[in-house]
């Protein structure tokens, strides 16, 4: 063999070795995966250690987005890693690659953060179910708040039933301290609730009771437009349904209308505030003058009961030959839902900046019951105004069943509980129970303006029309069949074919 073949084979002897020699440096180096046969392994160069750590214990040892295993890395210049046991286990396998000092200072640095966590705590608390809108806000934005401000879990409990104290059950983790300041937040927001409901109490504490007037059937437009206002509707404050109202205007037992209490009731009263100090200066009267009005214009106007100034809508209009001011108006009130006459003079055109607020008063049927006649009596709706407590501005719990469409639009049929005393009083069994309802088919609304759901018999026809004191419909027999215009003015009149009762 030459001298040329003798160098060419210790080149290639040397270039083999030298990739022996990577390939195990790169070995060296690899990820956690190619470790598990290792439990502590020693060179003089690189170490790779080892140890369990209690599953509870890893996040405390990563920190919040790494920060913790990024300090103790950068201070030990190691590479710090997690893999999990072949097996189930309790605990998880930290590594941790570096020169032997520096792996066994990461090693140190990392039990001493264990025996330091903080001993987390869980507690429940119980909070008014009414105040939890509040503490969970607008898609859960503020319960994410208090959890990222406080350093706590703060869990709502979502299985929330009616409970007789009206308390719901909140679970808080965290250490001692993220518990407390978890607790204060709570605590804010509770009093914030409250606070805003001794507001909303003492406006409506301000409000006189309204008088009980006769509420008519109102009709369509000339040109046969229903008018579209915004109107308030119910929607459920709770995970039970229900939401606190005040009964507003009484047509019957079965049918009337309730405001949502609310912020909204307090801006009501404002509106309510603003509109009478602007439009009791006669001054402002003519300046505002209505020059021309229409079935469905929504005006100023007067309550003949009480000094103050409404939103109303126009229901019909009945023309005066002498004094095209002496027109009478039929109004429907939209934030109340009841109804009165006014001369056109003494009513006013509508400021623009009063429309803002949605129109309050929401109509409504009683859920499961019908009067135990063939109409609801004069006793009958006394006694529902005292169970409801209907003008009196204090509030009762309102659950929507269903809604039955009436016309053009659905009404929603309620359940009404009177929760104001230590027995809760369920409105329609109470009316079942003193003689002036009785039980009807599943399916059918109580207050279902002229429908079958009132048990009419279908052999027997009936003329109906209001009693003049506002209770509803009063039944006349007939040799033929009639029917009955009626309806809000905010959604148009609907007529129903109606029958007599068995």
């Amino acid at each position: 063999m030459g001298i040329n073949s003798k160098k060419v084979l210790l080149a290639l002897g040397l270039g083999a070795f030298t990739g022996i020699a990577l390939y195990l440096l790169y070995k060296k180096n690899e990820d956690d995966d190619d470790l598990e046969n290792f439990s502590e392994t020693s060179t003089s160069r690189h170490t790779l250690i080892e140890m369990k750590i209690p599953r509870n214990a890893v996040g405390f040892v990563i920190g919040r987005e790494g920060s913790n295993i990024k300090d103790i890395q950068e201070m030990t210049n190691t590479r710090i890693n997690f893999k999990n046991p072949a097996g189930p286990s309790d605990e998880r396998i930290c590594v941790i690659r570096g020169k032997a000092e520096c792996a066994q200072e990461a090693e140190r640095l990392i039990q001493r953060a264990i025996s330091e966590q903080p001993n987390i705590l869980t507690i429940t608390v119980s909070v008014p179910q009414r105040a939890c809108g509040r503490i969970i806000g607008r898609n859960g934005d503020t319960i994410r708040e208090m959890c990222a401000v406080s350093g706590a879990k703060i869990i709502v409990d979502k299985d929330f039933k009616t409970s007789t104290d009206g308390m719901r059950a909140v679970t808080i983790k965290g250490t001692e301290d993220q518990l407390a300041t978890a607790k204060q937040m709570l605590q804010e927001k509770v009093e914030e609730e409250e606070a805003m409901r001794r507001r909303i109490d003492l406006s409506a504490s301000n409000r006189a009771p309204r008088h009980k007037n006769k509420l008519t059937d109102a009709t369509k437009g000339q040109d046969g437009a229903e008018p579209v206002p915004t109107r308030e509707s119910l929607v459920a404050t709770g995970s039970d349904g229900y939401l606190e109202v005040y009964v507003s205007a009484v047509d019957t037992p079965g049918h009337f209308w309730v405001q949502v209490k609310s912020p909204r009731a307090i801006e009501l009263d404002k509106l309510v505030e603003r509109m009478t100090a602007l439009y009791s200066e006669e001054s402002n009267r003519e300046m505002y003058k209505l020059k021309k009005v229409s079935v469905g214009d929504v005006i100023a106007a007067p309550f003949p009961y009480d000094k103050s100034w409404y939103r109303a809508e126009v229901a019909e209009v009945a023309e005066s030959e002498a004094d095209p001011a002496d027109a009478a108006l039929t109004v429907y009130y939209v934030d109340f839902g009841d109804t009165d006459t006014v001369k056109r003079r003494d009513a006013a055109e509508l400021r623009t900046d009063f429309l803002g607020l949605s129109h309050q008063a929401v109509e409504c049927f009683l859920a499961g019951v019908k009067p135990s006649d063939c109409a609801w009596t004069d006793a009958a709706g006394d006694c529902f105004e005292e169970l409801s407590y209907a003008a009196q501005w204090k509030s009762i719990m309102a659950k929507v069943l269903r809604y039955q469409q009436a016309g053009s639009h659905k009404v929603p049929v309620v359940e009404l509980v009177d929760t104001n005393s230590p027995m809760d009083v369920d409105i329609a069994k109470e009316l079942v129970k003193r003689g002036h309802a009785v039980w009807q088919a599943a399916g059918a609304a109580g207050g279902a303006r002229g429908s079958f759901g009132w048990g009419h018999h279908p052999d027997v026809p009936t003329l109906c029309s209001f009693s003049p004191h506002g209770r509803g419909l009063q039944c006349t027999e007939l040799a033929g069949q009639s029917r009955l215009m009626i309806g809000s003015p905010a959604v148009g009149a609907q007529s129903w074919p109606v029958r007599a009762a068995s």
